[in-house]
């Protein structure tokens, strides 16, 4: 089983708020722009994530 760093603990805690929070950055409602901070927000999860895994997956090969 994998541990999470801090950082991506971090990550996920804060999206999960930034999700429920009713109070956006760019509100959703403005076409084309609404939906850019929540996906920022779901792209840095991802790399954090990402990056994890990528650790995980070089320590199980040595």
């Amino acid at each position: 089983m994998s541990k999470l760093s801090k950082k991506t603990k971090l990550a996920l805690l804060g999206a999960g708020l930034y999700i429920i929070m009713p109070v956006d950055v760019i509100p959703d409602f403005i076409v084309g722009f609404g939906q850019v901070d929540d996906l920022a927000v779901a792209t840095y999860l991802i790399k954090c994530l990402y990056g994890d895994l990528k650790k995980t997956k070089k320590a199980s090969l040595l």
